[in-house]
């Protein structure tokens, strides 16, 4: 039966541990079958594990594959950010952003954590701004260090960072005070969990 086949499982309670490789069997409406093992063997974890950042040099991808530079980049991340790992493929841990976002890092940026009792999940705690004779700052008080991504809109002077994980019920405003290169700041819940920055900056970038 030639084609390429995407399926999904969902692990019940009462089943056996995965370990080794799973066999997949197709049938056709004709009620003839075809069962094949899989090249790649399966382990299950029986929980998530927690991943901390030790430096500022790894980065999220959006997949394991990708050209000779490898995976397309999500972004860095700094030290000592937590990631809840829910997977490992080859050298890729897959890493729980939000309920709708994942994404991977590879295992020589991260240290496993041995209490894997981390939940993703912060209030937005404060917000500040401001700036010295280089730079603009701006600064989100968190419990916890959480995974973000920044990208800029396409022909705009926008600048947007996503931070996953970050949840806050309120309005909040930034002082412009003394802020040389950004006019505006707008906060927004993005999703549910999902806390989102847009910088609105006074010129447009290159």
């Amino acid at each position: 039966m030639p084609g390429i086949y995407t399926g999904s499982y969902t692990v019940q309670p009462g089943d056996p541990l995965i370990s080794g490789r799973l066999k997949i069997t197709l049938r056709d409406n004709n009620g003839r079958t075809v069962s094949r093992e899989t090249s790649s063997r399966f382990t299950l974890l029986s929980k998530p594990l927690t991943a901390v950042t030790y430096d500022n040099l790894g980065y999220l991808t959006y997949g394991t594959t990708g050209d000779r530079l490898g995976p397309v980049k999500m972004g860095y991340l700094d030290s000592a950010v937590a990631l809840c790992v829910t997977g490992k493929i080859n050298g890729y841990y897959k890493v729980k952003l939000s309920e709708n976002h994942t994404a991977y890092i590879t295992d020589v940026n991260v240290d496993i954590l041995k209490d894997s009792s981390f939940t993703p999940l912060s209030p937005v705690i404060s917000i500040k701004t401001g700036s010295d004779k280089k730079f603009d700052y701006v600064a989100m008080g968190l419990d916890k260090r959480l995974p973000y991504c920044s990208y800029q809109q396409p022909d705009s002077a926008q600048l947007v960072i996503d931070v996953f994980g970050a949840i806050s019920s309120k309005s909040w405003m930034a002082s412009l005070q003394n802020l040389r290169e950004i006019k505006s700041i707008r906060f927004i819940q993005a999703e549910k969990d999902v806390f989102r920055c847009v910088l609105i900056l006074q010129h447009a970038q290159c």
